[in-house]
């Protein structure tokens, strides 16, 4: 996954030269677009979802969120009750992954 993520991040980032580039992580945060790695993209979706639901909850004054995501491959369930949950591992379709998320 790796060298097909770095190919597409460096053409989008010639695509747009002087602009600070960042992609979203596994572990929900931002990473530049030079530190951005195969690993850190696995989940960057259902985090994303997650990030996304829990800010626009607690603006409107909710702070314990179910969240449902539905793709056209999977469909992810959150939960939120006032923090972010970390693991550090886990198992995604049979491989192991050790990375934050």
């Amino acid at each position: 996954l790796s060298p097909i993520l770095r190919r597409y991040v460096d053409q989008v980032a010639a695509e747009m030269p002087g602009v600070r580039l960042l992609f979203m992580q596994s572990s929900g945060g931002l990473a530049d677009a030079h530190a951005f790695h195969g690993r850190d993209a696995i989940l960057s979706g259902p985090a994303g979802g997650i990030v996304g639901m829990v800010r626009t909850a607690t603006h409107a004054g909710h702070g314990k969120l179910i969240g449902f995501d539905m793709g056209g491959t999977s469909t992810d369930v959150s939960h939120y009750a006032g923090e972010f949950e970390r693991a550090f591992e886990t198992q995604v379709a049979g491989v192991r992954m050790r990375a934050p998320m």
